[in-house]
């Protein structure tokens, strides 16, 4: 439903980035997380990854919803994917 990093070079934590998800104040602004977590809080299941090394994580981010384009994302894309995902709303 969603792809999003934190880490490197971003001042908040992996348990503060997954506490605001559940702040319906914090995510207001972001609709399409807004409405996924007011229909599916329930079902949701939330995966992390954490690497040994620190690559580019914007570009790794971009190529993940690239390759999965998830629902609820709506700007992390390439150029050529978020013109293509911009077409179908």
């Amino acid at each position: 439903m969603y792809i999003g990093q934190t880490g490197h070079g971003n001042a908040r934590t992996l348990r503060a980035r997954f506490d605001a998800y559940f702040q319906p104040t914090k995510i207001r602004k972001r609709a399409r997380i807004a409405r996924m977590m007011e229909k599916w809080q329930d079902h949701l299941v939330f995966y992390f990854a954490p690497l040994a090394t620190v690559p580019d994580l914007k570009s790794l981010e971009v190529g993940l919803n690239d390759a999965l384009i998830p629902p609820c994302v709506t700007g992390d894309f390439s150029p050529a994917i978020r013109e293509a995902v911009r077409a179908f709303p």
